[in-house]
C-alpha cells in the first residue's frame, strides 16, 4: 500500500510539472493573467546519516504565482512532496492569498474593485494568522484567514484546522485533529489608539484517531497512612491522548502619542482549558448552567491566563523598547504553541545611531524568572544582558564588536546551580579593488566564550575561541572564488581540543545560459570525527522551456569515538524550474 501511495505522489508531480504549458496558454485569455515560478526537484542519497529526519530519497514540487483574475490580485503558493508522513503534521498544502498592496494600486490607477479596499488579510488553504502574541501567533491554520479595517471597525476570523489527526506511533506521537475557532472586533487603529477584544476556541476530534492499543500496568501496592491505609489493587488503563478542548477570551490596547513617537500597549487572555472532554463533569451545582453552556466543565479544567504590556519610543537617530510578560503556569494557547509557561520576563532593547549613522549602539537586557506560584521545589532566575557597537566608515574596513554575558541561578536547598557565560565577538571586514578589476572583499572574526557551571560544590569551566577568515574574488571574466577557514579551540580543566574546517568554492558561467559551481569542505575535530566533501552543480537555462540544475555530492564521514555511525554519502539532486 505504501509504495502505491509513493508511485501515485510521484505520478501526481509530474503531471503537474507538465501542465505548466496549459498556464501559459491559459495567461492569454482576457481578464486573466497567471505568472510565477514551479520548482520540481528530485533528490537520492546512498545514505540516511544517524540523527538526520530528511529521507534519503524523496520528489517535491513547489509552486508560487501571481493570478490577476478580473483585476483582482491573487496571491498563490503550493508544495506538494513525497516526503509527507503520516506520522507527522501535514507538509502538503495550497495557499491563496489576496495581495493587499497590489489591490490597492489596481484601485488607485484604474478605480475598480473599491469595495475591498478596507481589507487587510484575505488567505484560503494553508493560512498564517499573525494576530494576539499570547493567542494566535505562531501557527499555521488549514481554512480560513480574514481581517478587515473599514471607517475605525476592526475585525478578525479565522476558521480551520490548526492540527492534523496522527494517529500512528507511540502516545507521545499521537494527535487529534483540532479545528480553531478565532474571532476579533474593535475599535480603533493599530497606528494609533485601539481597543480589540478577541476569543479563541480550539477542540479536538475525539474520532480523529484510534488508541495505539499498548496498555498500562500497575501491581498491587499497599499504603500506610497515620490515619489509615490504603490498598490499591492491580489495574490497568488502555494509553492513548484524551481530546481536549480550550477556550481563550482576550483584550488588546493600545494608544499612539507625540506624533507616534510614543506607542503603549497592552494584552490579557484568559484560558478555560479541558485537558480530557472524556472525563466527568463538575455536578451538583458547583457550576452555574450558563458557564457549562459556553465551556462544559470538568474533573480535568483549568483556569489560567496571562498578560503582557510594551512600549516604544521612536525617534529620528534613537529607538527605545520595554516589554513585560507573564505567563502563569498552565497558559497554553494553541495558536503559540512554542510560547513558556511558568515564567515572567521583563526586556528591554535600544539602538542609537551616532556620526552620521556611521555608529550603531544597541544595548539590551532581559530578565526570566519561573516557579510564579512556587509549585515547585526549584526557581530558576535568568539575566542576559549585552551591548552591539557596529562602525562603518567611509574607505575604511567596517568594525563591529558585542559583548553578553549570561547568568543563571536555580534555588535549591542542597544543590543550588550557578550558570555564567560571556560571549565577546569581534569582527571585521572590507570590500575593495585589485589591480583596479577584480572585486576582493576580505572578513576577519575572533568569538570567545568563557563559561562557568556551579552544581553544588562542583564547579567546571569551559573556554572557547574561534577564529574564522572568509575571503572572496570577482574576477572580469564570469569567475568567483570564495574561500573560508574556521579554526576553534575548546579547553576545560582536562582537556583542550582542536578542531578547523577549511571551504572553497568556484562559480564560473560558462555562458549566459550555462553555469558551472565546484567546491570543497574539510572537517577536523581534533583528529576524531572528519568530514570530507565535494561538490559539482551546474545549471542551464533552456529559455521558455525552462531551467534545469544538477547537484552531485559525495561526503565521507569518520568517527573514532563512535564507529559505528561513519558513512559514505552519495547525493544527487535534479531540478527543473519553469517560469511562465
Amino acid at each position: 500500500m505504501t509504495t502505491t501511495l509513493h508511485t501515485c505522489r510521484i505520478l501526481i508531480l509530474c503531471l503537474v510539472c507538465l501542465c505548466n504549458g496549459s498556464f501559459q496558454r491559459l495567461t492569454a485569455s482576457p481578464g486573466f493573467s497567471f505568472s510565477g515560478q514551479s520548482t520540481l526537484t528530485g533528490h537520492y542519497s546512498s545514505h540516511q546519516p544517524f540523527g538526520h529526519t530528511v529521507p534519503a530519497e524523496y520528489l517535491s514540487w513547489q509552486a508560487r504565482g501571481r493570478l490577476t483574475l478580473f483585476h483582482l490580485p491573487l496571491s498563490v503558493s503550493s508544495v506538494l512532496s513525497t516526503q509527507q508522513d503520516s506520522r507527522a503534521q501535514r507538509m502538503n498544502h495550497v495557499s491563496v492569498s489576496l495581495d493587499t498592496r497590489a489591490l490597492l494600486r489596481t484601485i488607485d490607477t484604474t478605480g475598480r474593485l473599491g469595495f475591498l479596499r478596507g481589507i487587510q488579510t484575505l488567505e484560503a488553504g494553508r493560512t498564517r494568522p499573525q494576530y494576539a502574541s499570547l493567542m494566535l501567533q505562531g501557527v499555521t491554520v488549514d481554512g480560513v484567514n480574514l481581517s478587515v479595517q473599514a471607517r475605525g471597525i476592526h475585525g478578525a476570523f479565522v476558521y480551520g484546522n490548526s492540527k492534523r489527526a496522527v494517529g500512528r506511533g507511540v502516545y507521545l506521537q499521537q494527535q487529534h485533529e483540532q479545528r480553531m475557532l478565532y474571532g476579533r472586533f474593535g475599535v480603533g487603529y493599530k497606528e494609533r489608539t485601539f481597543l480589540f477584544l478577541s476569543l479563541l476556541h480550539a477542540r479536538d476530534d475525539a474520532e480523529s484517531i484510534e488508541p495505539d492499543g499498548k496498555y498500562y500496568h500497575w501491581p498491587a501496592d499497599t499504603l500506610i497512612h497515620h490515619l489509615d491505609t490504603l490498598f490499591i489493587q492491580a489495574d490497568s488503563a488502555r494509553v492513548f491522548r484524551k481530546p481536549g478542548e480550550v477556550l481563550i477570551p482576550g483584550i488588546e490596547l493600545g494608544t499612539n502619542l507625540f506624533g507616534r513617537r510614543l506607542s503603549i500597549g497592552g494584552e490579557v487572555a484568559g484560558m478555560i482549558n479541558t485537558a480530557n472532554n472524556e472525563s466527568d463533569p463538575v455536578d451538583g451545582g458547583i457550576v452555574p448552567e450558563w458557564v457549562n453552556q459556553i465551556h462544559p466543565v470538568r474533573l480535568s479544567t483549568s483556569l489560567s491566563y496571562a498578560y503582557a504590556i510594551t512600549t516604544e519610543l521612536r525617534l529620528s537617530t534613537t529607538r527605545l523598547q520595554a516589554t513585560y510578560r507573564h505567563i502563569e503556569p498552565g497558559y497554553s494557547s494553541p495558536g503559540t504553541p512554542f510560547m513558556r509557561q511558568d515564567q515572567r520576563s521583563f526586556s528591554v532593547r535600544a539602538s542609537q545611531t551616532l556620526w552620521n549613522r556611521r555608529l550603531t549602539l544597541q544595548p539590551h537586557y532581559r530578565r526570566m524568572d519561573n516557579n510564579l506560584l512556587s509549585q515547585h521545589r526549584n526557581t530558576t532566575h535568568t539575566t542576559v544582558w549585552g551591548i552591539s557597537a557596529t562602525l562603518r566608515p567611509t574607505d575604511l574596513p567596517w568594525l563591529s564588536l558585542s559583548f553578553s554575558p549570561h547568568r543563571q541561578e536555580m534555588d535549591d536547598d542542597t544543590h543550588p546551580v550557578k550558570n555564567k557565560a560571556e560571549v565577546i565577538t569581534l569582527s571585521s571586514g572590507m570590500n575593495y579593488l585589485l589591480q583596479e578589476q577584480i572585486h576582493a572583499s576580505t572578513s576577519l572574526s575572533w568569538s570567545h566564550q568563557q563559561t562557568a557551571i556551579r552544581h553544588g560544590q562542583d564547579e567546571r569551566s569551559l573556554t572557547g575561541n574561534n577564529i574564522s577568515l572568509q575571503q572572496s574574488l570577482r574576477f572580469p571574466v564570469p569567475l568567483q572564488l570564495v574561500a573560508n577557514a574556521g579554526l576553534y579551540f575548546l579547553e576545560n580543566e582536562e582537556t583542550t581540543s582542536t578542531s578547523y574546517q577549511v571551504m572553497f568554492r568556484g562559480n564560473y558561467h560558462v555562458s549566459e545560459q550555462w553555469m558551472v559551481s565546484v567546491g570543497a569542505r574539510h572537517f577536523n575535530q581534533g583528529g576524531e570525527r572528519k568530514r570530507w566533501s565535494a561538490r559539482l552543480e551546474t545549471s542551464y537555462d533552456f529559455g521558455p522551456y525552462g531551467k534545469v540544475q544538477l547537484l552531485a555530492e559525495p561526503v565521507y564521514y569518520r568517527d573514532l569515538l563512535n564507529p559505528e555511525r561513519e558513512y559514505d554519502q552519495y547525493v544527487l539532486r535534479l531540478q527543473f524550474i519553469n517560469t511562465w
